[in-house]
């Protein structure tokens, strides 16, 4: 005591800090022994604090005498005895008294009256308990015992057991330990986890069972010398039994070993947790310079602590080729391992010419050391150490492989290559399927520095690994490969025919192939190539692809030249025919496709011809509507049942369908990526135009001058597109395109162009106009009596284009529409899809088809949309107002052309069309196979008509041919450039002879 007049202050920091709880009541502290205080005379400031004081008021303080502080009800539960690492926490507290600037300080114990300690044989293997001798708690309901696993240096590792409560035993989980293990026990306040406040502790070591595995890959030590075979090594994660256990050795090419692991075994040996196998000591390798182990098969080795035996196969063998115990001169093959003589801490470095490296090595034992060699580079070295191996000479040689093993059919068999090497080794191959109930086994030597092959044969498809082992280094490699099934491609044409015209997008069918396809197409005689492709023809080997021979010749459209379907794709093209069209011929189409050495191929043949534009027919029905029309095989299928009639009218409730007979026209919108559904898809085209437009008269059917002048395409119309032709479907007044409502009988021309540069080249007659023209009327009294018979068509333009004889074209042509001049058969090869067919010009045809069809050139066979057989009602009276009116404009002419052909046209009541007559073509106009004519001829040919023509036959109801002053032909034969008088009299005289025979 230093003064009666200032407060005391006792500094209790310390004790809070240490885990102790100080209550906040007054009543809790009192003076005792020489002062006496009330409540509100000594208190505390701050207890949950490090700064927490006890302050005695100048008021309790009658003297300056000692006296003690009474301190009731503090809670020490949480004050530890031990730290963490299980270490005693230095109980020695202090408080310090200051008073009047005087300070005193004091010192004390915290006294944990909780003891625990272990029974003798404190582990039990059996229940995997650890017992105790004395347990003693400071509350025996809620204090926690706990078992922990530790370090070396006593550190709490892992949680192993726990109890509440006061027991003898604690149950421990033996799975996270085995062998000796040092363990510790510790007493906490309250069920918990943790190990902040331990009350008490015991520490020490139990025996645990142990199961035995394999720390490292068995190890083949080969031995220097040749005539030894070396020692098999196993290192375990424990001390082995000696008396129980058994291995088996499998080699290669070689019965196995069968092995017991006991004291008494001359073969195998046991220290602490190695077992030692000497192959040299087992009597049935006698004799053997060689060995080459494919796996250890270990059964049964168990610890001496007890636990599960170990019973496993090990294919990984570690080999080492050479040992290194004192000065020597080595090779070694790089990836083996090298054994060396050396202690742990001896650092062991190689020196070349060329770097210094501290190798990867591994520790056998205190006495041995393993060099792997697998990333030292080829070269000779100086081994570096502190032994007596220093300054051995090592030299590193590369002898790894690297086989291929590439993809291949079951009729190829797996094939595989093999690198060369500077020294001769020797492989053994195992190939196993991916389900392992199929092995084939195979051993093959490799001579130094080739380059060998070989295959297996007599697989089924599948996937299979190949192992190879090099029996001389001990290296493996592993591969993996398919085995396909072996396929023959097919390449088929969607086309009926082998024939296709140019300008068209011809589709085929590839199917039965690998996965990567080249696609070639050539020129059949002079086996040049056109283009080549690379396919992607994944699984399942089947996609359509697409020719388009508008694209060939044109670098900008080349990407679209070849195209495939879902599940392919065209990785590159290459094309040969720069700047230029196909050629008319026969084309091979081949396939060849791959995948790895698996291979297949296919061809097919196709003839390509010109392509041309022929002429227009309208057709109409009410019995079918633009839904029942949404194809072009639905369309050629109402012109074959006669569903579709051929008309030169329309009425307000008739489906119309205006047919133009022009082939390869299926490629430009395909090249442009254009869809074609529409009649306004169609006047978005350029390229193609199509039009209808007002005419002074059914007369009017001649072709403009200027596709822009054709008209409009039908409004709400349809359009169907194929190889043979183009259909457009409108229904009623939409047909003829008009602003308002049309008059009864007002004419109008359908007008078809083919504008498009490409599609003009790959013509026989590039300079023709390529178009086509249909000249119909609107009736408005037309009845609802759907199709008629009548076959009589007005206003047919022929285009002077179709020289070729080309067989293409809608369906669906009517008997007397124009026929190409061209050299292709104008339609007989058509008739059976519906639509009549213009009788042939008896051209020559260079396509290898055509001629004169006989029975057409005497006014006769059926067709399917002519029933009429071999009648001709050509020279029949027209058709009463109640049928479909079919008769034949007065004329039809369009303007010449210099040296060009011009079509004279008759003017009778017949349906029949005259084709254009080329100078080159004056011989075959007059022949047996020309179409019959009426001619009005001018002066110059009449002449020649009546010296020519017998006394007609024909019956008197045939309207009277008009004469020249009747006429309404707007140009004679005089007038026309290039039809001079001569060429006139031929053509006229050929007009005689049909008309003779039409008798």
């Amino acid at each position: 005591m230093y003064s009666e007049e200032d407060p005391i202050r006792i500094d209790v920091g310390e004790l809070v800090e240490a885990g102790a709880e100080f209550d906040q009541d007054n009543s809790s502290y009192d003076l005792k022994n020489g002062q006496t205080a009330n409540e509100s005379e000594v208190y505390i400031k701050n207890p949950g604090t490090s700064n927490a004081t006890i302050i005695v008021s100048p008021s309790a303080i009658d003297n300056l005498d000692s006296f003690d502080l009474e301190i009731e009800h503090i809670n020490t539960t949480n004050v530890s005895k031990y730290n963490g690492d299980i270490s005693k926490i230095n109980n020695e507290i202090e408080y310090e008294s200051t008073q009047d600037g005087e300070s005193d300080l004091t010192s004390f114990h915290i006294q944990h009256p909780a003891i625990i300690s272990t029974a003798n044989n404190t582990y039990d293997n059996e229940t995997n308990e650890i017992k105790f001798e004395e347990v003693d708690l400071i509350n025996n309901t809620t204090n926690r015992v706990l078992v922990w696993k530790t370090s070396s240096e006593g550190e709490l590792i892992e949680k192993i057991g726990a109890n509440q409560g006061q027991q003898q035993t604690i149950k421990i989980d033996n799975e996270s330990i085995s062998g000796k293990v040092n363990i510790a026990v510790t007493v906490h306040p309250h069920w918990t986890n943790s190990s902040d406040i331990i009350y008490a502790k015991e520490q020490t070591t139990i025996t645990a069972p142990e199961s035995v595995k394999l720390l490292q890959s068995p190890t083949h030590y080969q031995a220097n010398k040749s005539q030894d075979l070396g020692t098999v090594s196993l290192k375990t994660n424990t001390r082995i039994e000696e008396k129980t256990g058994s291995i088996s050795i499998k080699y290669f090419n070689q019965s196995s070993s069968d092995l017991t692991v006991s004291m008494d075994s001359s073969n195998v040996g046991v220290s602490n947790n190695t077992v030692k196998i000497d192959l040299d000591s087992i009597e049935a390798l006698n004799n053997k310079s060689k060995l080459y182990i494919e796996d250890i098969l270990v059964k049964d080795l168990k610890s001496i602590y007890g636990g599960t035996s170990l019973s496993t196969n090990s294919s990984q063998i570690t080999r080492t080729s050479e040992r290194i115990h004192n000065k020597s001169n080595i090779t070694v093959s790089q990836g083996t391992k090298m054994e060396v003589a050396s202690n742990k801490s001896e650092v062991i470095k190689l020196q070349s010419k060329n770097e210094n490296i501290t190798p990867e090595t591994s520790i056998i034992d205190n006495q041995t050391k393993l060099i792997n060699t697998t990333k030292i580079s080829a070269d000779k070295y100086t081994l570096e150490s502190n032994s007596s191996t220093n300054g051995s000479q090592v030299e590193v040689i590369n002898t790894s492989f690297s086989p291929k093993t590439p993809t291949t059919s079951e009729s190829e068999g797996v094939f595989i290559q093999f690198n060369s090497v500077p020294n001769t080794r020797n492989i053994t191959i195992h190939t196993q399927n991916k389900d392992r109930d199929f092995t084939k086994e195979k051993q093959v030597s490799i001579e130094k520095e080739k380059e060998q092959n070989t295959t297996i044969r007599d697989l089924d498809p599948g996937k299979y690994d190949i192992r190879f082992w090099n029996t001389d280094s001990g290296e493996s490699v592993t591969r993996s490969t398919d085995v396909l099934a072996s396929k023959e491609a097919n390449l088929s044409l969607e086309s009926d025919t082998d024939q296709i015209h140019l300008g068209t997008k011809a589709n085929s069918n590839l199917s039965n192939v690998y996965n990567n396809t080249a696609l070639k197409i050539s020129e059949k005689d002079s086996n040049t190539t056109v283009a080549t492709a690379e396919l992607a023809t994944p699984s399942p080997g089947r996609t359509s692809v697409g020719i388009n021979t508008y694209a060939v010749g044109n670098d900008s459209l080349s990407d679209d030249l070849i195209t495939t379907g879902p599940g392919a794709s065209v990785e590159s093209i290459q094309t040969s025919t720069p700047n230029g069209t196909l050629s008319p011929g026969t084309y091979e189409i081949s396939v060849e496709s791959e995948q790895g050495l698996a291979t297949a191929a296919d061809n097919a043949t196709v003839t390509v011809r010109n392509r041309s534009t022929r002429e227009m027919t309208a057709y109409a029905t009410t019995e079918a509507g633009p839904n029942d029309l949404d194809s072009a095989d639905a369309v050629r299928a109402g012109i074959s049942n006669e569903t579709l009639s051929p008309t030169s009218t329309v009425g307000a409730n008739e489906t119309v369908v205006y047919s133009v007979n022009a082939s390869g026209l299926s490629g430009l919108p395909a090249a442009r990526n254009a869809t074609l559904d529409t009649g306004a898809d169609l006047d978005r085209l350029d390229g193609l135009a199509f039009g209808v437009r007002e005419t002074a008269s059914t007369n009017e059917t001649t072709t403009s001058e200027d596709a822009d002048d054709i008209g409009s395409v039908p409004p709400n119309s349809t359009v169907h597109l194929d190889d043979d032709g183009l259909y457009l479907v409108a229904e009623g007044t939409d047909a003829l395109a008009t602003d308002g409502a049309p008059s009864d009988g007002e004419s109008f021309a359908a007008e078809f162009h083919a504008t498009d540069d490409r599609l003009r080249e790959a013509a026989s007659n590039s300079d023709a106009d390529h178009a086509a023209v249909r000249a119909v009327t609107f009736d408005e009294t037309t009845p609802d009596t759907g199709p008629t018979e009548s076959t009589d068509e007005n206003g047919s333009h022929v285009d002077e284009e179709s020289v070729d004889g080309d067989g293409g074209g809608a369906v669906g042509t009517e008997t007397g529409g124009e026929p190409s001049t061209d050299g292709e058969p104008s339609g007989d090869d058509r008739a059976a899809t519906g639509g009549e067919t213009a009788a042939g010009d008896g051209s020559e045809d260079t396509g290898g088809s055509g001629g004169v069809d006989e029975s057409s050139a005497e006014g006769g066979g059926p067709s399917a949309s002519d029933p009429r057989g071999d009648s001709d009602d050509r020279g029949a009276a027209p058709k009463t107002a109640d049928a479909r009116s079919e008769i034949r404009p007065a004329a039809d002419l369009r303007t010449a052309e210099l040296n060009g052909s011009v079509a004279v046209l008759a003017t009778s009541a017949s349906d029949t069309e005259v084709p254009a007559v080329d100078e080159d073509d004056v011989d075959r106009a007059g022949g047996e196979g020309a179409e019959s004519t009426e001619s009005d001829g001018g002066d110059t040919g009449s002449e020649a008509v009546d010296d020519s023509e017998p006394e007609s036959d024909t019956d008197e109801t045939e309207p009277e041919t008009p004469d020249y002053e009747d006429a309404p032909i707007r140009t004679t034969a005089d007038d026309v450039p290039g039809f001079g008088p001569l060429v006139a009299l031929l053509a006229l005289a050929a007009t005689a002879v049909i008309t003779r025979n039409r008798g």
